[in-house]
């Protein structure tokens, strides 16, 4: 559950971030360009991605890593809120087990 919302804070924050930055032009974004745009797929993904977080632990934590890495590739240093946000949710996917037990 906590994966589930730490992915939707970090996709919301990061396609957030990259419209500010588009439109105030002062940030490390500073045009609408294809980086922009993929800057905004990515944290959109990483929010579908964190739905599957309760089912598929593991692989939503090893996607979760992916839209982090990818989203500062694209977004470059704008990009480190949303990407430390989606690395702790991955790491909470991966190495812990929080699915419920059913008794």
């Amino acid at each position: 559950m906590i994966t589930m919302l730490l992915g939707i804070v970090a996709g919301m924050i990061g396609v957030l971030e990259t419209l500010l930055d588009v439109v105030s032009q002062q940030g490390y974004t500073p045009t609408a360009n294809l980086d922009a745009y993929a800057a905004i797929v990515i944290s959109a993904l990483g929010i579908v991605i964190s739905f599957f977080a309760r089912r598929h632990p593991k692989t939503s934590g090893v996607l979760l890593y992916a839209c982090g890495i990818g989203g500062f590739i694209f977004a470059k240093w704008s990009y480190i809120p949303p990407g430390i946000v989606f690395f702790i949710a991955a790491t909470i996917a991966v190495f812990f087990d929080m699915r419920e037990k059913t008794s």
